[in-house]
């Protein structure tokens, strides 16, 4: 919707929000944003603003630091300045006025970054904060790898290298406070996420890719996010990365619409994966799929009511059988194929290719 990826302001060429508006009412239609935390330099309405409010984050010695992400050049907010939550509300306020959206999706908070720390930028070897003993990204990378500069500065002298997870949990907050404003229930949906987070957020567990495995992985992933305090959670069905496969989605399906939150999507590039774009057995899957989840919509609120933010819904089986000894078993090939929503609803699910039968684990109760 972005004129050149510019966070607010609306491309009036491509979707004018008159015709937005219309649509939204005629179809009775929601509309959740996506909004990036990068600033864009150029074009943009709000950067004098924002360096005359002192808002945005600096390298040291003072002066503000130059990301690189989809507008080109950008400033990131610097959530732990007393101004910042009036900047980023007033930039939201100008969306808003055009269309009124009913939530906002929060992406590439990490924060992310096209460049390893900054353009241009080679930190000296004795550097501890980007140089550390040790790196995710491996021996001799940086710890600024895809991300901002380790020493850049936020207000009160705190320098990225001790804050950098609570980003997210940071701007989901004030983004949460905004929409406070406009609605009793906000909708937030963060990439980035710390302990904390599910106050103000929900999540989706990132970039995974079109494969059998990642179908796997996003059991137990939303399962994890459940136990760090964020139960609305699910990853992108049918895989953001690479093409994904008629049967593939087929199978997603089945299993994510049963996600607390579940959502179809995928990267630009990659071939549609709408239920309508690739073929008669994913689009008949779809719609059972979808049924089901409509059908069971009040038995997930229900979970959400009961538990009101102190427990999981999305869950494995052992958290209702916990008398059961095989679930805790090594031999065990179910615990993390099975799922449980809520208290009485078991899901087995296929999870490999070309498969038309699956066992399942019965723990002793009345099925």
């Amino acid at each position: 919707y972005m004129d050149r990826y510019v966070n607010s302001i609306l491309d009036n060429n491509r979707y004018p929000a008159d015709e937005i508006n219309r649509v939204l009412k005629e179809y009775k239609k929601k509309w959740v944003p996506i909004i990036d935390a990068g600033i864009g330099i150029h074009h943009n309405p709000y950067i004098k603003e924002g360096l005359e409010q002192d808002v945005f984050i600096k390298v040291p010695g003072g002066e503000f630091y130059v990301g690189e992400v989809w507008p080109g050049e950008v400033h990131f907010p610097d959530f732990f300045h007393p101004n910042t939550p009036k900047f980023w509300n007033k930039m939201l306020e100008t969306l808003y006025k055009d269309v009124k959206f009913d939530g906002i999706w929060l992406d590439m908070n990490e924060l992310a970054s096209f460049t390893d720390g900054q353009k241009n930028w080679v930190p000296p070897e004795d550097d501890i904060l980007n140089r550390p003993p040790y790196t995710p990204a491996g021996p001799g990378q940086l710890l600024s790898n895809h991300t901002i500069r380790m020493d850049v500065e936020y207000y009160g002298g705190l320098k990225e290298y001790y804050v950098h997870s609570m980003y997210g949990f940071l701007e989901s907050e004030v983004t949460y406070n905004y929409l406070k404003e406009k609605t009793e229930l906000p909708f937030v949906l963060s990439r980035s996420t710390f302990y904390g987070s599910g106050k103000y957020a929900f999540h989706w567990n990132g970039d995974n890719g079109a494969t059998w495995q990642f179908l796997a992985y996003s059991i137990p992933g939303v399962m994890n996010f459940g136990l760090f305090g964020i139960p609305f959670v699910g990853p992108d069905m049918c895989g953001f990365d690479y093409n994904t496969t008629e049967e593939l989605c087929s199978r997603w399906y089945q299993v994510g619409t049963l996600y607390p939150f579940s959502r179809n999507h995928n990267e630009k590039g990659m071939i549609d994966q709408e239920p309508y774009a690739l073929g008669p057995t994913l689009l008949e899957t779809a719609r059972l799929s979808l049924r089901l989840r409509y059908s069971l919509l009040k038995h997930f609120y229900t979970q959400f009511l009961r538990l009101n933010g102190t427990g999981t819904v999305f869950k494995p089986l052992f958290f209702e059988f916990y008398n059961d000894t095989y679930l805790y078993s090594y031999s065990n090939v179910f615990v993390e194929n099975q799922y449980m929503v809520g208290n009485c609803l078991m899901v087995t699910p296929v999870l490999q290719q070309g498969v038309s039968s699956i066992n399942a684990y019965f723990p002793k109760s009345t099925w």
